[in-house]
């Protein structure tokens, strides 16, 4: 009598697998630039009294991130899904796991550098006055998440997850 030999994940590739998973969707899901301000620091730009050449460079700057926003984004949220249905999937290989969780971890990468970047411009297009004005609009924020434990990045307590 012959046996075929079936690929199986380890329970342990498996668990792995479904952790990178669930760390990508809770903590490192992009949000639009519409909703990036949520929970980050809001920059009211017009309270910095931006001269017409510095408000033209803001929108050039602006115009550069929605566009690498919206290259980038629709990659990361298929491979999302790609890796969702990988985790859901008995059939689906680490290999393959791991290919699509590389993709969007690249991606990801790259959309958070672009926004830094782009932010890293925005400071330079202002003048002294105008960056600490920026800082202090910054610091609360800054501040609030520098005293949230860095092991738990929901500001979540332990009482919170009790019904």
């Amino acid at each position: 009598m012959m046996r075929t030999h079936h690929s199986k994940t380890t329970p342990t590739l498996r668990l792995l697998a479904l952790s990178a998973l669930l760390v990508t969707q809770l903590l490192l899901t992009p949000m639009p630039p519409a909703q990036a301000h949520h929970g980050k620091p809001h920059i009211n730009w017009a309270a910095l009294d931006l001269s017409g050449e510095q408000h033209q460079r803001l929108q050039q700057l602006d115009t550069q991130w929605a566009q690498t926003y919206n290259r980038l984004h629709p990659q990361i949220k298929q491979d999302q899904d790609t890796l969702r249905q990988l985790m859901e999937s008995p059939d689906a290989t680490p290999e393959a796991m791991m290919r699509v969780q590389n993709r969007l971890e690249r991606n990801r990468h790259q959309l958070h550098k672009s926004a830094t970047r782009i932010l890293m411009q925005k400071k330079q297009s202002l003048t002294d006055d105008q960056r600490q004005q920026l800082h202090d609009m910054m610091a609360p924020t800054a501040t609030a998440a520098k005293a949230r434990p860095r092991n738990n990045p929901r500001g979540m307590t332990p009482a919170s997850h009790r019904h």
